[in-house]
């Protein structure tokens, strides 16, 4: 597969749709939506001629699904808060109160988004796999480029795969402390579980490119899932192997197009319209050290000069990043300080992060400065929701009972039977 360090924008909103479209009765959160006018026929789909238009559709449903998973679980999390000048779904509010509801919209659409993501991708796998004839009817024999085609497929399917699966244990769940979520309808799969299964989509996407950069982007998202679970060894392991300095950010790309824009953080989260914004110790963050401008992103609100809004998307088509080399070497940190006892090798790897953006070096790190250094350096990015989870940092302000997660729907509990 070509050498690259970005996913395909939402250009492709209409594969999306398209492809979408033949899954009706595949999955729960199809199931009751009435059938398109806009359909492709599935036979249509089993032909190596579409294979580069699955690709894509897969690619673009990624980008918009990244853009709803990393605003919602901001807040759901410590990260973003209900507010700003446009501040009034009060969806959002209750999401942010923690006390959300299976009905709520915006959970439906969550739980959407991500299940339509995990399909589109196993799809692809299966039709490529068993369905699709790469065979060239002149020769007999396939084609380097059509070897090529298919060996990006699998891993496009593998990869995305992989990220559906590792959303849904991080953002999902079954009970307000019980993450996790279903695969086709079927049983419940807690979050341990379902991280070792993203693993697996990435081992098996590995086998699938020969491009060191991919294979890096790669070893850093088993090395994350593994870090999740800790098995600080298996981490540190696909750590070594993953991103090194220097190497650019895996991202989404947009267009400005309604259907194609990064409309959460731009119209929920930003300058198009705010209605979430970032915890008050981001502020405090940048006022104690003006530096820290340089990573955590802040910027003031057009409407209300008064108020701080993230700045890291400030545009309908500011990509997200999925993963830096910087999360690499802060897994690395994490793998040193609280799997090998070893605080200076971790010292070292969290100042060469603050390096990059012309920070001045710590002294010494304790547990508690490491998840300060990642609330930093991975802010608006989907990261705090899981550190929150799995270091137990919550306020104790909060009801009893209070969601850590995104519910799974109504639509897909009471399509589940196992539910």
């Amino acid at each position: 597969m070509k050498h690259t360090r970005r996913i395909l924008s939402a250009r492709a909103f209409a594969a999306v749709v398209a492809a979408a479209t033949i899954l009706g009765g595949c999955d729960s959160y199809v199931g009751d939506i009435q059938e398109p006018n806009n359909t492709i026929d599935e036979a249509l789909l089993n032909s190596k001629s579409q294979v580069q238009f699955q690709i894509t559709g897969v690619q673009s449903k990624f980008a918009m699904s990244h853009s709803v998973v990393t605003t919602i679980s901001g807040l759901v999390s410590d990260e973003l808060r209900f507010g700003g000048p446009d501040a009034t779904f009060p969806q959002y509010l209750e999401i942010d109160r923690k006390i959300t509801s299976v009905l709520n919209a915006e959970v439906e659409d969550f739980n959407a988004t991500i299940g339509q993501l995990r399909l589109l991708s196993d799809l692809l796998v299966e039709r490529v796999s068993t369905k699709i004839d790469f065979t060239n009817p002149d020769s007999g024999k396939v084609l380097p480029e059509d070897a090529a085609l298919k060996e990006s497929a699998l891993f496009t399917g593998y990869f995305y795969g992989g990220v559906a699966r590792f959303w849904t244990a991080a953002y999902l769940g079954l009970e307000p402390t019980k993450g996790g979520g279903a695969i086709d309808a079927g049983p419940f799969i807690p979050s341990a579980q379902m991280y070792d299964l993203a693993i697996e989509q990435w081992k098996l996407a590995l086998q699938h490119t020969t491009d060191d950069y991919q294979k890096r982007v790669l070893n850093t998202l088993i090395a994350r899932a593994y870090l999740i679970n800790a098995n600080y060894a298996m981490a540190g392991t696909h750590a070594a192997a993953g991103l090194t300095t220097g190497d650019p950010d895996f991202q989404s790309l947009f267009t400005t197009t309604d259907n194609g824009s990064n409309g959460y953080w731009y119209f929920y989260a930003g300058i198009g319209r705010t209605q979430m914004i970032p915890a008050q110790r981001f502020t405090d963050y940048v006022t104690e050290n003006p530096a820290e401008a340089n990573r955590v992103k802040l910027m003031l609100s057009p409407k209300d000069t008064s108020v701080n809004i993230q700045g890291r998307y400030p545009a309908q088509n500011s990509p997200i990043p999925l993963v830096s080399w910087q999360e690499n070497s802060l897994i690395l940190a994490e793998v040193e300080l609280l799997g090998n006892n070893n605080p200076n090798a971790a010292l070292d790897y969290v100042n060469a992060v603050r390096g990059s953006h012309n920070l001045a070096s710590l002294e010494s790190l304790s547990k508690e400065g490491l998840i300060i250094e990642r609330d930093k350096e991975l802010s608006f990015t989907g990261n705090r929701l899981i550190d929150q989870n799995r270091f137990d940092i919550w306020s104790a302000a909060l009801p009893a009972g209070f969601w850590h997660y995104i519910p799974l729907s109504k639509t897909e509990r009471d399509a589940n039977p196992n539910f």
